[in-house]
């Protein structure tokens, strides 16, 4: 049985990165999400239903368009994988519970705007604005004893306390970073997700931007090292600030015990 509802969570999560995929594509081009219906960018041929299967469909057509033949990218079938690999991971972290749902939305937007800022190195207001203000919706439970967030650690006032930490923390590197280095380091949009991630993990949004610093900074010598980016070159945050955010989600108070335990301080 327990089997069974991994796989209603893996297959959950592919549906809902199928309309993630939409959301990453039409909402930084200003398009409506419900209509038109999807369709091959190449020949603009809607694509069938039985082509629309979440990375079945993908596999089946090996890649290309039915119709013209033009590859599919890659990302459609990332992203629906992806998705459905993280809400299993959510389900075996908080069961079936209101918990697991929250982070179903937590992770929902951070998928989507780290691929939006992958594309546009933006992300759009429309997107995570909606998202804190939902976020914070989600503490005021906790005032009457029923609690939703933080995902880890302590009840609501830990939440209020990681947005301003989590937020407050990047903002003073763009606000520093022009006076040391004499560019911007920090957009306004990673401020705001930073402040999002806060409201989702607390104080442990510290421990979240600690990995996403640690995982930008080697994946900013990998792609120097490569020659992909020049050192003027800028690198979008929000991915990485997805990826510190997903992990600690996983297992921060773990992670952070172990860090204690191995360095004595426990």
């Amino acid at each position: 049985m327990t089997a069974f509802f991994y796989l209603v969570a893996f297959l959950f999560g592919l549906a809902i990165g199928s309309f993630l995929n939409v959301c990453i594509y039409r909402i930084p081009a200003g398009l409506s999400l419900v209509h038109p219906p999807s369709r091959c960018p190449a020949c603009e041929t809607p694509v069938r239903p039985v082509d629309n299967v979440p990375l079945l469909s993908f596999l089946l057509l090996k890649g290309k368009c039915r119709s013209c033949g033009a590859p599919i990218s890659w990302r459609y079938p990332a992203v629906e994988a992806l998705t459905g690999v993280v809400f299993v991971l959510l389900y075996a972290r908080f069961g079936m519970s209101i918990n697991a749902l929250a982070g179903i939305f937590f992770a929902s937007v951070v998928i989507v705007v780290s691929f939006i800022d992958l594309d546009t190195e933006r992300i759009p207001n429309k997107v995570i604005l909606p998202a804190i203000a939902a976020g914070a919706a989600l503490i005021v439970p906790d005032f009457v004893g029923y609690k939703i967030l933080p995902l880890v650690g302590g009840g609501a006032l830990h939440s209020i306390a990681g947005f301003f930490v989590g937020g407050g923390s990047l903002l003073i590197i763009a606000l520093a970073a022009p006076l040391f280095f004499k560019k911007d380091a920090m957009g306004g949009g990673d401020i705001k997700l930073a402040a999002f991630i806060g409201l989702f993990l607390g104080v442990y949004s510290l421990l979240a931007l600690f990995f996403s610093f640690l995982i930008g900074a080697i994946a900013g010598v990998f792609l120097l090292a490569r020659g992909s980016r020049g050192r003027s070159d800028t690198i979008p945050f929000g991915p990485y600030l997805a990826i510190g955010a997903i992990i600690v989600t996983l297992g921060g108070p773990e992670l952070w015990r172990f860090y204690l335990a191995a360095s004595g301080l426990a």
